[in-house]
């Protein structure tokens, strides 16, 4: 069962097929341990995805991207992958231009829920040394929104 940040039942509350997300309160990393990888999801583009191969910041024309990415762990306790992040560099224009790319070790984390499914909303991209590129960002729990699954 999945509570509130004051211990109470939680259950998802759907207006015009939007879910809001709230934290995941547990009692103990046993109870994480517990959820099952199948039902843990990405948030690409405001959709739940199970194991994106893509993702984006730039959800119109995936200017700035990770791509092709490998997922050598995927849990309740979050992700950890390879990729490559990739730019466009719009020369001569965005239609147009050529793609530019680096290899990077991907994460996600902060494990959220709609009462059903699990999501981590954290992302973060880093290049060779670990240095984080432009291509991190965390959803913050009260404005975190999904399109309802159908």
């Amino acid at each position: 069962m999945v509570f509130d940040t004051e211990g109470n039942p939680w259950t998802a509350e759907e207006k015009e097929g939007i879910l809001q997300l709230t934290d995941v309160v547990v009692a103990s990393d046993a109870d994480i341990s517990l959820i099952d990888p199948m039902n843990i999801y990405a948030i690409v583009c405001g959709y739940p995805e199970h194991k994106p191969d893509v993702t984006t910041t730039n959800c119109a024309d995936f200017g700035v991207q990770v791509n092709n990415i490998s997922w050598h762990s995927w849990d309740g306790f979050g992700a950890r992958g390879t990729g490559v992040w990739s730019v466009n560099q719009c020369e001569p224009d965005c239609a147009n231009g050529t793609r530019i790319g680096t290899p990077v070790e991907v994460r996600l984390s902060k494990l959220m829920t709609d009462g059903k499914k699990f999501y981590l909303t954290s992302f973060d991209a880093f290049s060779d040394g670990y240095e984080p590129l432009e291509m991190s960002w965390t959803l913050p729990w009260q404005d975190t929104f999904i399109n309802a699954p159908e």
